[in-house]
């Protein structure tokens, strides 16, 4: 519910910027959920392999699947997303031929789309710390550091700075903060595993 809600927020913010941008926003938004498709399968994979490895109890694995999967993922997230970005125009092309549609809309594939790979390498992260048993965790800390840090850039930063760019940046920036702090917990929490 609060990852809709911080949604919610973001999307009227893009409202107050006209049609022209909500359409744009919207295009975007479609090529980039092909990209959150790839993405998503990478911790899918760590949650499942490191569940397995927890389980059998060995640690060692565990390590190994997280920085496999964490390399596959950021590095095939960036080369498809910029992918989406190099033939923007042509993917965005399908749902208006607006310029100014256009224009915008390659400006969230270039904010956005581009450094979905940190939402990957966050969900790789999360994937971790679930495997070895730990779900509320790591919930709440993505609660606070994606939903309530675009709550909080919306309602203080972004009135401030009425920028479309200032919007699409709260992405990455929810990305990264919670990237780091996720980082940290999942390697406490594997120095207390038996080695």
């Amino acid at each position: 519910q609060l990852f809709s809600f911080s949604n919610i927020m973001i999307q009227s913010s893009f409202n107050t910027f006209g049609s022209s941008v909500i359409a744009a926003n919207t295009a975007a938004l479609c090529v980039e959920e092909y990209v959150y498709v790839f993405v998503d399968a990478f911790p899918q994979a760590c949650v499942t392999f490191t569940s397995q490895a927890f389980g059998a109890k060995k640690y060692d694995r565990i390590r190994d699947i997280l920085i496999l999967t964490f390399l596959l993922c950021g590095a095939g997230a960036l080369l498809i997303g910029f992918t989406a970005y190099r033939n923007g125009p042509f993917f965005l092309s399908f749902f208006s031929k607006d310029a100014s549609v256009l224009e915008t809309g390659m400006y969230r594939l270039r904010y956005v789309t581009l450094f979905l790979f940190l939402n990957g390498l966050l969900d790789c992260v999360v994937a971790g710390i679930r495997g070895i048993g730990y779900s509320a965790l790591p919930t709440v800390i993505t609660l606070i550091g994606v939903c309530g840090f675009r709550v909080a850039y919306v309602f203080f930063w972004f009135p401030a700075h009425r920028e479309l760019l200032q919007l699409y940046l709260c992405f990455p920036y929810s990305w990264t903060i919670t990237l780091l702090i996720q980082s940290c917990i999942w390697l406490h929490l594997y120095r207390k595993l038996p080695q």
